[in-house]
C-alpha cells in the first residue's frame, strides 16, 4: 500500500478447487460508498502517468425494483459508465456509457440476452447476444470479490462481461494476509483470466480490508518497482 508501512506478512496459500462466487456470495457485504481510485504507472520505483476515476456505489430503485448502482466517473475522458446490479444476486441487469451528456452505448438483460445500443458519430446500432449463464458485468468487479468472504471462501471463480465483448472467467485466490501501520489488515489475493478461446493469464494482484472485504489496492506485479498500480482514496 502507497504511505502505509508494512508491519507483518502472512502467507496463507489457498487449497482445493475453487468455488462458484454465485454459491457463496453476500450482497448484504455491499454498502453505499464513494471514493476515487489513482491508477498510475511505475518504472523503477517512478510513478506516472496519473489517471483518476470517481467511483460510486449506491443501492437505488429503477424500474419499481431495489438494485445497485455502481458508476465510473472519468473526467479526463468525460465518460461515466454506470451498471446495474440484482441487489441479491449481483446479476447484471443495465449497462451505460455516457460522453459527456450523450448516452453512447445501453444494454439491458432481457432473460439469457444482451439487448445493445450504440451510438456513433450519429449513428444508432441495435443488437442482440446471449448473455453466458452466471455472468456478472465487468464494471462490478470489486464489488463482486467485496461480496465474498475470503476469510471462509478462499478461492473462488466467476466471469465478467462487458457489451460488445467476449466474457472473461477469473480464478481468484487468497494467497496472504498483510498488516500494515494504523491497524489495517489485507488480504492478498491472486487473480488468473481465461479468456473465450480458453486462453489463461495473469490477472494481477488486490488488497482486500479484511473486515469489509473492500478492494484497496491493485498492481500487476506484486511487491515489484515496475508495473501497473490502482489506490482506492476515500471521498469522505
Amino acid at each position: 500500500m502507497v504511505h502505509l508501512a508494512l508491519v507483518a506478512c502472512l502467507l496463507t496459500q489457498a487449497s482445493g478447487p475453487a468455488t462458484p462466487l454465485a454459491k457463496v456470495l453476500k450482497a448484504d457485504r455491499l454498502t453505499d460508498d464513494r471514493y476515487r481510485l489513482i491508477m498510475f504507472q511505475t518504472d523503477s520505483g517512478i510513478s506516472s502517468g496519473f489517471v483518476l476515476i470517481n467511483r460510486a456505489i449506491e443501492h437505488v430503485t429503477r424500474d419499481g425494483s431495489n438494485v445497485i448502482r455502481v458508476q465510473e466517473e472519468s473526467r479526463a475522458k468525460d465518460n461515466t459508465v454506470s451498471v446495474y446490479l440484482d441487489a441479491h444476486s449481483l446479476a447484471p441487469l443495465a449497462y451505460e456509457s455516457r460522453l459527456g451528456d450523450t448516452l453512447s452505448i445501453a444494454a439491458t438483460v432481457v432473460g439469457d440476452s444482451l439487448h445493445l445500443t450504440e451510438t456513433r458519430r450519429g449513428v444508432v446500432t441495435n443488437s442482440v447476444s446471449p448473455v453466458p449463464a452466471g455472468v456478472y458485468w465487468s464494471n462490478s468487479f470489486s464489488e463482486l470479490l467485496q461480496a465474498n468472504d475470503f476469510a471462509v471462501h478462499p478461492s473462488i471463480t466467476f466471469s465478467t462481461l462487458t457489451p460488445g465483448a467476449p466474457a472473461n472467467t477469473f480464478t481468484v485466490e487468497r494467497i496472504g494476509r498483510r498488516e500494515f501501520e494504523r491497524g489495517l489488515s489485507v488480504w492478498v489475493v491472486q487473480f488468473t483470466r481465461t479468456d473465450a478461446s480458453g486462453t489463461s493469464s495473469p490477472g494481477g494482484y488486490r488488497y482486500l480490508d479484511t473486515r469489509t472485504g473492500q478492494v484497496l489496492f491493485f498492481t500487476t506485479k506484486l511487491d515489484s518497482t515496475t508495473g501497473f498500480s490502482y489506490q482506492v482514496l476515500p471521498l469522505r
